[in-house]
């Protein structure tokens, strides 16, 4: 089916894409910090843009109709890269994808397996258990026990959600308690491998191999203007995990704070935009995308206050990992089809757009 581009979703779309610019474009020219990826950023907010309007064009209805295909081909990635001795990438020749990426494309997909299931009974539902907790398992010696965290968590509430719906023919708290049980279960097999109390230790041994006052500067900063400290260059990652704090320090508490509320505004006008979808499969499968980047989003600001240890995380949109970027724009991309679909009585960004001119 062919679909009309709205030019002016592409625009605002486009316009948060020329912001993230400019604050990298600014990061560039700053000699006193090292950039991790800060030279390919412009390139990955193209590219992305690019894939967003490729996948708003396919449809979310396409991707659900393959939905186990494709589920299965992430789930071999991962076994794939389990039994490598470096998991962090995938490599496609001179093209590296990052792993947690992957991963995090896998919630709205499982999104539409579960459509799938509906009508179902006790076999669905174990059905559906079994495709949440594979791949989670499967990670589950992955240094990016966040990611983990972030990927269980999004699917549960996506399977929440059908539980509460009743889509399995079972009584609703036998529902509740085979999840829990199998959940509980899964988290005692990884507990028990040691890899928590690994990443406990690494996180925390990188918190405190940090000038103290790197994060803890945060609020401790002018609300305009630099802060004059030092420790910019102790920061890790200026342009990925700590660019709030980066820009903090470097520019003042506001230009922080803007760059935070522009991501939320973002998520928050797609979850106001996706509640008003009728049909469960685009419920699912937006909802999906908006607690992955939700939760990212929450990670990273309680990170870069220093409210929880360093862990690897990212800013949608703003971070400089081509990866995440790409991803987000391919969730936008998803988000957008489903606000297109039938049913749904907003358009995502024209939506956000109406509203934010009104302030």
């Amino acid at each position: 089916m062919h679909r009309k581009i709205e030019w002016d979703v592409v625009i605002t779309a486009a316009l948060i894409g020329v912001i993230s610019i400019i604050v990298h474009w600014f990061m560039g020219k700053d000699k006193s910090i090292k950039l991790t990826g800060n030279s390919t950023f412009y390139t990955s907010v193209g590219i992305g843009i690019i894939v967003m309007i490729a996948v708003y064009m396919i449809g979310h209805n396409l991707i659900a109709k393959r939905a186990k295909e494709i589920a299965v081909g992430i789930i071999l990635i991962l076994v794939f890269l389990r039994f490598q001795p470096e998991n962090m990438y995938l490599g496609f020749g001179s093209v590296k994808v990052l792993t947690a990426a992957v991963m995090c494309l896998y919630v709205p997909v499982y999104g539409a397996v579960l459509h799938k299931y509906r009508h179902g009974g006790i076999l669905e539902l174990l059905k559906a258990i079994l495709w949440m907790i594979v791949p989670i398992l499967i990670i589950h010696k992955s240094t990016r026990v966040m990611t983990e965290i972030v990927l269980l968590s999004a699917m549960i509430m996506q399977l929440l959600y059908c539980i509460k719906k009743r889509w399995f023919k079972i009584n609703f708290l036998l529902s509740l308690a085979a999840l829990a049980v199998i959940v509980f279960a899964a988290s005692l097999f990884v507990d028990k491998t040691g890899v928590i109390g690994r990443w406990g230790h690494k996180t925390m041994s990188n918190v405190f191999s940090l000038d103290d006052s790197t994060v803890q500067s945060f609020f401790d900063v002018n609300l305009v203007g630099s802060s004059g400290k030092e420790n910019l260059k102790f920061l890790p990652k200026p342009d990925l995990d700590y660019l709030l704090a980066y820009q903090a320090n470097r520019y003042g508490l506001l230009p922080a704070i803007g760059i935070a509320l522009l991501v939320i505004a973002v998520i928050a006008f797609g979850y106001k935009s996706v509640f008003r979808c009728k049909n469960d499969l685009s419920f699912l499968m937006g909802t999906g995308c908006l607690n992955v980047l939700l939760e990212n989003t929450v990670i990273n600001i309680f990170e870069n206050t220093g409210t929880i240890p360093y862990t690897d995380t990212f800013l949608p949109f703003f971070s400089s990992q081509t990866s995440y970027i790409v991803m987000a724009y391919i969730f936008v991309g998803i988000i957008l089809s489903v606000c297109k679909g039938k049913g749904t009585r907003d358009r995502f960004f024209r939506y956000a757009v109406r509203n934010l001119m009104r302030y």
